[in-house]
């Protein structure tokens, strides 16, 4: 089960990321989702290419006691899946921050928060 440390705490540190991301504007991510691995996927490709130069320059290392020592072209697989989620993450970032119908959906949200505030003060 160590072995997978790595790649558990990446999933841990993402998912809510990414469920938050989904869950305050799936049809905006629906409607750009041929974007994001365009946007996504050289960055994470680049990221992993430099990675496997810090790794064989000794500029830092991955414990092979907590991870899988699956390795794509010499990089641990759990590193390229970090930039993958990492570019991923941050594709939906861009494309909910500059998408037109964000605001409104920001106002949406606002207003939920605040009516179940109140609906929460109240039965105090």
């Amino acid at each position: 089960m160590k072995k997978f440390k790595y790649l558990f705490l990446e999933l841990g540190w993402f998912l809510p990321v990414i469920i938050g991301q989904w869950i305050f504007a799936p049809h905006i991510l629906r409607s750009k989702w041929k974007v994001i691995p365009l946007a996504a996927l050289p960055v994470a490709v680049y990221l992993s290419v430099k990675d496997r130069v810090a790794l064989d320059e000794g500029t830092w290392s991955i414990s092979d006691e907590n991870s899988t020592g699956l390795k794509i072209g010499g990089v641990p697989i759990e590193e390229i899946i970090f930039f993958i989620i990492t570019s991923w993450v941050s594709a939906q970032g861009i494309i909910l921050l500059t998408d037109e119908r964000s605001p409104a959906e920001i106002l949406k949200l606002k207003t939920q928060l605040l009516s179940r505030c109140r609906s929460n003060h109240s039965r105090q």
